[in-house]
């Protein structure tokens, strides 16, 4: 009798792992799109002009720090014509292009995510698209992005950005 309460409790206690497993357990696609939102909301533009720049400066450049890798580039040339952009002149362009995309909002979508089979590195590729802002209202600009993203020390971090032309 012993023998049968232990077997039933042992596996009650299996179906209730695997239960709060399939609930809280995330896995990579949805660690990397939670860092995707994460970046969305860092980078996006302030409701109002009032935002101080040097505090929106210093917000964004910490936000992107714990986002990206510490050698990350971002990819966008029409922001640089020298070549990727590092976090810090990410963050210098922001300032200097800002102003247009104030109260604009920023939204990702059609996220396809593929995480290599060592779950180290993985790639993701979306559509961004800002709409509103500024004194263009109804302004909508879309673009394909593509994400090279990297394990570190267990966390998802962007190692690159890579922005295509206006659609």
């Amino acid at each position: 009798m012993l023998d049968r309460r232990v077997f039933i409790g042992v596996g009650a206690l299996g179906v209730a792992l695997v239960g709060a497993g399939l609930f809280f357990w995330s896995d990579d696609e949805d660690e990397i799109r939670e860092l995707l939102d994460r970046l969305t909301r860092a980078v996006a533009p302030p409701s109002s002009g009032a935002a101080n720049p040097a505090f929106r400066a210093l917000d964004l450049r910490g936000a992107l720090r714990e986002l990206f890798t510490a050698d990350a580039k971002v990819d966008a040339p029409e922001l640089a014509e020298t070549g990727p952009l590092g976090v810090d002149e990410v963050v210098a362009a922001s300032m200097r292009y800002g102003e247009r995309y104030v109260g604009s909002s920023i939204t990702l979508t059609r996220l396809g995510i593929e995480v290599s089979k060592g779950g180290e590195t993985a790639t993701c590729e979306a559509l961004a698209v800002l709409e509103g802002g500024g004194a263009e209202l109804g302004r909508r600009d879309e673009r394909e992005l593509r994400f090279d993203l990297v394990k570190v020390d267990g966390e998802w971090r962007i190692a690159r950005v890579t922005v295509g032309p206006r659609r």
